[in-house]
C-alpha cells in the first residue's frame, strides 16, 4: 500500500508513533467505530486489528492537506465532557473524536523533551502532522471535534495559537473529589499518576518537592491536580478570550438543549435545530457516556453521591478548606459556569 493512500484516507487512523524507531502506526477503522469509541486508545483496538506502520520520516515529508480548523473540548475530568462530545456528534455533520491516545503520546513527548533538554523541533513537526491527520474528514462538510484526555491539555496553547475555538469543561472541586472517592483506590492512583504527569509541566506543581508531595493525602493530591488544570485554563482563557467558552459539567445535563445550541453556535458546527433536538431527546442522555448500551440511572447516582458526602463529609471539608488557602504562584479562578451562555 502506498503511503499517499494511507495519508489521504481517514479510515486509516493514527494510533502510535515512535521517534526512535522512526515509525508511525495507523489502524484501519471506520467513521462509525470512531464515533462510538469513548476512548480512542488501547481500549479501542486489539492486536488482531488491521495496523499499518509507515516510516515517520517519510510521513513528515509527505503532503497532508491541512483541512478545516479542528474544534475542541478540553476538560478537567469528571465533568460530562464525553457526554457533550457525544451530544454534538451527528453523522455527516460532526465527528467527535474522544481521547485519541496519539495526542497523549504527543504531549508526553513534549514533556520528555523539556525534561531531557532535547530539541523541540522534531516534536513540533510531528505535532503538525498529527493534527493534520486528525483533521481528515469522511465527508466534505463534516466538522471534526476532538476531546483529548485531560493530561493532553498541554496542547491548549498550540490550539489557541492556531486560532481554533475550544470549550473548557470543568466541575467544582467538591464534585471532582467525590468522583475520586467513587473510584476508591483506583481513583487515588489515577490522581497520583496525573500529579506526576503535570509535575513535568514546569508550572506550579514543579515547585513542590518530592518529599513534601509524599506528605499529601489522596484528597490533597486530587485538589492539586484540579487546581493545576484550572490554572492552565485560566491562563489560556485570559490570553485568548474570544476562542474560549467555559461550561460547568453539572449544569449541562440539566439544561442540555440550551448548552448544546450554545456550544454548536460558538464552535461553528454545522448542526441544525433538528440535529440537536434529536440527540438531546435520544439515547445519548439515556446511556452511560463511556459505556455504550449501558443505561444511566440518575437517581442511583444521586443516592451514591449523597452517601459519599455523608460518609466523607469531614474529609471533604478539610480538603476544601486546605485548597482555599493554597497558593502555587499562578493566577487561577473557577471558570464561570455560565460563560458559554453569556
Amino acid at each position: 500500500m502506498q503511503l499517499s493512500d494511507i495519508l489521504g484516507d481517514p479510515n486509516w487512523f493514527p494510533v502510535h508513533f515512535d521517534l526512535q524507531q522512526d515509525t508511525l502506526t495507523f489502524l484501519h477503522t471506520s467513521r462509525d467505530k470512531l464515533s462510538d469509541g469513548a476512548f480512542l486508545d488501547q481500549r479501542f483496538y486489539n492486536k488482531h486489528d488491521p495496523f499499518q506502520p509507515v516510516r515517520l520520516s517519510d510521513a513528515l515529508k509527505a503532503s497532508v492537506p491541512s483541512g478545516q480548523p479542528i474544534h475542541w473540548i478540553f476538560h478537567t475530568a469528571f465533568c460530562a465532557s464525553t457526554l457533550m462530545a457525544r451530544a454534538l456528534d451527528v453523522p455527516g455533520k460532526t465527528l467527535a473524536l474522544k481521547e485519541p491516545d496519539i495526542l497523549m503520546q504527543l504531549t508526553n513527548a513534549v514533556r520528555m523533551a523539556h525534561r531531557n533538554n532535547q530539541p523541540l523541533q522534531p516534536v513540533l513537526q510531528l505535532r503538525d502532522l498529527i493534527l493534520r491527520l486528525l483533521a481528515r474528514r469522511f465527508s466534505p462538510d463534516e466538522a471534526i471535534l476532538i476531546k483529548p484526555t485531560n493530561p493532553a491539555n498541554l496542547i491548549i496553547p498550540d490550539v489557541m495559537a492556531r486560532g481554533e475555538k475550544a470549550l473548557f469543561m470543568t466541575s467544582p472541586l467538591e464534585t471532582f473529589l467525590i468522583s475520586i472517592l467513587r473510584k476508591g483506590e483506583d481513583g487515588a492512583a489515577f490522581m497520583r499518576n496525573l500529579y506526576n504527569i503535570f509535575n513535568l509541566d514546569g508550572a506550579g506543581l514543579s515547585k513542590i518537592s518530592e518529599r513534601d508531595a509524599l506528605r499529601f493525602t489522596d484528597m490533597q493530591i486530587a485538589a492539586l491536580v484540579w487546581q493545576h488544570q484550572h490554572e492552565d485554563m485560566t491562563a489560556a482563557a485570559a490570553q485568548h478570550p474570544a476562542l474560549v467558552r467555559a461550561i460547568e459539567g453539572l449544569a449541562f445535563p440539566q439544561d442540555r438543549l440550551t448548552y448544546m445550541r450554545a456550544a454548536s453556535a460558538f464552535l461553528g458546527l454545522p448542526l441544525t435545530e433538528d440535529d440537536l433536538k434529536a440527540n438531546a431527546d435520544g439515547p445519548v442522555f439515556a446511556e452511560h457516556s463511556k459505556f455504550a448500551g449501558q443505561g444511566f440511572d440518575t437517581s442511583a447516582r444521586e443516592q451514591e453521591i449523597a452517601t459519599l458526602k455523608a460518609t466523607h463529609g469531614d474529609r471533604l471539608k478539610a480538603t476544601l478548606d486546605w485548597q482555599a488557602k493554597l497558593d502555587l504562584g499562578r493566577d487561577y479562578k473557577y471558570l464561570p459556569a455560565q460563560s458559554l451562555l453569556q
